[in-house]
């Protein structure tokens, strides 16, 4: 581990590892310093700025002047513990990459502790602050594993630096994947939801693998019917979901495209609630997956 201060530069062009140094983050090899302050550094989150939850002793949001958000722990009007901080890519900030985050631990106010910088691509940067209010000082770890669990940004909130990820995710590798996007439900309900279509017509889908069989809502039917989309009613049978098992109406559409895929006659279950439901039979289909929720996409391995 060195012990001598280093500071975040821009990114380099390319990243070949998914784990980097700061060294390889400074522009042309060589590692960006900021010029000395002489003023007092001010808090870098304020409870008076809380956005969403509870900024005093809990777990809340705030935003700073620069527009960089912090969700996680605080005590006492103040940071305090752990949490995530998602940095504003129009704050013109030389050393921070757009698009980055950051994974931190606090102590009354101020950065102490291991983070992690989450850079677009999937590249990590693994730090260590001194009771430290300057994102910039920090000294590098070299050989600590990045950490991967944060506070994930409340579904309502809305950061630019997210489609930047997303563009340099499949850039870096992942667009020779099969993608499917999906989105979470609500921020009460963080299951997550894919659009899918028939005859032009969107229909969004709740993801739900606990459902054997892919269903619609009665409502939907008869929307999507009437936008000229055939169904054949079949009878009823049972289907199995994290409910347990459960009888309902079948019937077949005539096609159903979801990741690229068209499935023709396909068989589907209907459902008297508001919600479609995504079932095993099509997503198992696609085999191996993961799901990348900072990125909104669903990856075929």
């Amino acid at each position: 581990m060195k012990a001598t201060p280093i500071f975040l530069g821009l990114l380099a062009a390319t990243l070949l590892n998914a784990s980097i140094s700061a060294a390889e983050i400074g522009g042309k090899g060589k590692l960006k310093t900021k010029k000395q302050k002489t003023e007092e550094p001010t808090e870098l989150f304020y409870a008076d700025s809380c956005q969403f939850g509870n900024c005093q002793s809990g777990i809340g949001l705030a935003v700073n002047d620069q527009g960089d958000l912090f969700y996680g722990r605080w005590l006492k009007g103040k940071p305090h513990g752990f949490g995530t901080i998602y940095f504003n890519p129009d704050n013109g900030d030389e050393f921070i990459p757009p698009g980055t985050l950051m994974v931190t631990r606090f102590a009354d106010g101020m950065l102490d502790g291991v983070s992690t910088f989450d850079l677009p691509g999937g590249r990590k940067l693994s730090v260590k602050y001194k009771d430290s209010r300057d994102f910039s000082a920090f000294m590098e770890l070299n050989g600590t594993r990045p950490q991967s669990i944060r506070y994930e940004l409340p579904y309502q909130f809305e950061w630019e630096g997210r489609s930047i990820r997303r563009e340099a995710f499949l850039r870096h590798g992942e667009g020779k994947r099969g993608i499917i996007e999906v989105h979470p439900y609500s921020d009460q309900n963080q299951c997550m939801y894919a659009i899918g279509e028939s005859r032009g017509h969107a229909i969004p889908f709740l993801f739900d693998t606990g459902c054997s069989q892919t269903a619609l809502s009665t409502n939907y039917i008869e929307y999507l019917t009437r936008e000229g989309v055939h169904f054949t009613y079949t009878g009823t049978d049972m289907y199995e979901t994290a409910c347990g098992l459960i009888e309902l109406r079948e019937l077949v559409i005539e096609e159903l495209t979801v990741g690229g895929v068209t499935f023709r006659n396909h068989k589907i279950g209907e459902t008297l609630g508001g919600d479609n439901l995504l079932g095993m039979d099509i997503i198992s289909v696609f085999g191996s997956f993961r799901i990348s929720t900072d990125e909104h996409l669903l990856i075929l391995e």
